[in-house]
């Protein structure tokens, strides 16, 4: 695979290949032109410059990764502007961090960075004028999604297992400026950050914003305030526990997002209404079977909370069934479901549509999990019936081949038991009966 075209696709150098040629920290580069390149820009005159070119982006590629090609180009004002752009970043997610201690492991690392890049920063900002900051910072903002969409051997190397990807990223993106940095001529910064500066930045965010913006125009505030922190939990009694802050955040999902789970428990103790609905209109058993936090999920159930608890668009079952924030539960996927299950988490509940049965036989194909759970079934055949049509047509082209034989069975389980009749016919033209399940008028005969 060719480097030039990645250039090419997200913008145009406006300088020369010969000037590339030039140590990537060297002030007399002239800057990279980001935006759509015109029709004769596309390709140089000659093959020996697109040639040229490739491996002048090569050359910047093995030695700083995708951060040396998006800085193709660029004086060391516009990357020291980048790289106080990746310093926020580097922030910004390690400010995500739930455990405290591991957050403000971050934050020492975040400091060091801020420090480096501090004074630099200033001699950057009087050499370009405002109005050249402002573009500056308008590119780096531009070349940031760039890279988050460009590969770095460097990354795939440094991930492990467990690692969160994004804070890795930002590492290896604060690294890849150091490298930079360095070759400036720009001191690394040593030492630990004051105390005042870990008390201010390593307090718990959620998407960036701290209790202060989560709670505001609430009386929630103050006892947020005392959450999140490692230690004691906050004295709830007569804590307006019924106030909703941004989204809807309560005081217990704000537990649960910093991973407090002393005040979760002193939230419980003090009353607080577990089937309530809280962030994004979800109850708590929801959002926690959802984001697989099994110690949170497990404490709901013991407090009673149904386990056929329905949130605000689906079952708490259904969304414990996506493989979504798997790495809350350590990988495995299903944790959250099977604990659901075990609890006796319905696969019927509440319609069809909303049922297990929908997302194993549409979304999954698993007939075979659906004929091993036969017994329970409980939900609308004409429903599950049409679907099945649909899967043995062989128009299904995501189907799961392998189920096949079992979706033959469960066929015959819904002629035997339940006297559907094949072709099902288009059921939303359909009668409901009762229970909102679909009628056959008569065997159908097809179009």
């Amino acid at each position: 695979m060719r480097l030039v075209p990645v250039m090419l696709l997200f913008g145009t150098v406006a300088s020369a290949p010969g000037a590339l040629a030039q140590n990537a920290v060297d002030p007399s580069w002239s800057a990279a032109t980001f935006g759509p390149a015109s029709g004769a820009d596309l390709l140089p005159a000659q093959p020996q410059a697109l040639d040229e070119i490739e491996a002048l982006q090569r050359k910047a590629f093995e030695k700083y990764g995708p951060l040396g090609i998006v800085t193709m180009g660029m004086d060391r004002s516009e990357i020291v502007v980048l790289c106080d752009t990746v310093g926020q970043t580097f922030a910004t997610i390690a400010a995500e961090e739930t455990d405290r201690d591991r957050r403000i492991a971050k934050f020492a690392e975040v400091w060091r960075f801020e420090q480096r890049i501090a004074e630099p920063l200033e001699q950057a900002r009087k050499s370009l004028g405002e109005s050249g900051y402002n573009r500056t910072l308008s590119k780096s903002s531009e070349s940031m999604n760039l890279l988050s969409m460009m590969p770095d051997p460097q990354l795939e190397q440094d991930v492990q297992a467990g690692d969160e990807l994004m804070f890795v990223w930002a590492t290896t993106l604060a690294a890849r400026c150091g490298q930079m940095l360095d070759e400036m001529g720009i001191a690394k910064v040593g030492g630990d950050p004051p105390i005042e500066y870990i008390a201010a930045k390593t307090r718990f965010r959620y998407r960036g914003a701290d209790f202060a913006e989560i709670f505001a125009d609430t009386e929630l505030g103050r006892y947020a305030d005392e959450m999140c922190r490692g230690g004691a939990s906050p004295d709830f009694s007569g804590a307006p526990l019924g106030q909703r802050g941004y989204e809807g955040m309560s005081l217990l999902d704000w537990a649960i997002e910093c991973d407090d789970r002393t005040s979760f428990d002193a939230l419980v103790a003090a009353g607080f209404d577990l089937d309530a609905k809280g962030l994004w209109e979800d109850p708590p058993l929801v959002r926690t079977a959802s984001e697989k936090r099994l110690w949170f999920l497990r404490r709901l159930l013991d407090q009673g909370v149904s386990p056929d608890t329905m949130g605000r668009t689906t079952t708490a079952l259904l969304t414990a069934s996506d493989d979504l924030d798997a790495i809350n539960s350590g990988g495995d996927t299903k944790a959250a479901f099977n604990l659901l299950r075990e609890r006796g988490a319905s696969l019927n509940f509440p319609n069809f549509q909303d049922s297990v049965w929908y997302r194993w036989s549409l979304h999954e194909t698993r007939w075979d999990l659906i004929l091993e759970h036969w017994s329970e079934f409980e939900s609308d055949p004409v429903e599950l019936a049409s679907v099945l049509e649909y899967y043995l047509s062989g128009d299904m082209n995501w189907a799961r081949k392998e189920t096949g034989g079992a979706a033959r069975q469960v066929r015959a389980l819904l002629v035997e038991e339940y006297g559907v009749c094949f072709p099902v016919g288009k059921t939303f033209h359909m009668k409901n009966d009762e229970r909102g399940f679909r009628i056959q008028p008569d065997c159908p005969k097809g179009d």
